[in-house]
């Protein structure tokens, strides 16, 4: 298992807890996936590391909980450059390229994180909203040009979910405002993705691609 991250000191930290929590083999990698050269760097290094690459998780996003509220006139132009190149171009530049080493393969399983909010707007984040939904019509025409090589791409739409960093941005009081929106009336966690993620990266999805999983607790459907 690789973990790719602009910060690797952060990723070393990950591998560690998976390591020691999962006992499975873990490294990190230093990745910028806004820059073709460092994306490719890491896919050939992870491809070395562990003979190959068949599932990528395209999980890296500047999203609502890093970005400030503004109103679309007030989003400065570098901003917006930015938040397309890591959530747009990022999830186009993994793909290129991990996508040699699945060909070879001939299989693969790609899995993009995108957000309810990318169906249902999010006034004052017009530039992450815009890029989510962006990455929806990038998922459904690679599923179209991958499936021929036997790669299956899909996508995973959280709700808003108390990870750490959510955390330490929002209080409990608003976490639990969310709550009752939902068909299921809790907070959503991390370990609430664990399924879908495990599901599409198995056999068991073959014959899936394209296609939107919200794991939301019934905020919004499809």
């Amino acid at each position: 298992m690789a973990v790719a991250d602009l910060d690797v000191v952060n990723a070393r930290a990950v591998v560690e807890g998976i390591n020691k929590e999962v006992g499975a083999k873990a490294a990190a990698f230093l990745m910028d996936v806004s820059d073709d050269a460092s994306v490719h760097k890491a896919m050939s290094e992870i491809a070395s590391t562990f003979g190959g690459i068949d599932i990528l998780i395209n999980n890296a996003a500047l999203s609502d909980t890093v970005l400030q509220k503004r109103a679309f006139t007030d989003i400065p132009l570098e901003e917006w450059d930015r938040v397309m190149a890591v959530n747009v171009k990022g999830p186009w530049l993994t793909t290129k390229a991990a996508f040699p080493y699945m060909k070879q393969g001939r299989r693969g399983k790609i899995i993009n994180i995108i957000s309810t909010l990318a169906y249902k707007g999010s006034p004052g984040f017009l530039q992450y909203a815009t890029s989510k939904a962006a990455l929806i019509g990038l998922t459904r025409t690679l599923a179209h040009e991958l499936g021929e090589h036997n790669i299956n791409i899909n996508m995973i739409g959280p709700g808003l979910t108390a990870t750490d960093r959510i955390r330490r941005i929002y209080d409990e009081k608003m976490l639990q405002n969310v709550a009752p929106r939902r068909a299921l009336k809790r907070i959503e966690t991390s370990e609430d993705l664990i399924g879908a993620l495990i599901f599409l990266s198995s056999s068991e999805s073959d014959f899936i691609t394209g296609q939107t999983i919200l794991v939301n607790g019934g905020d919004i459907f499809l």
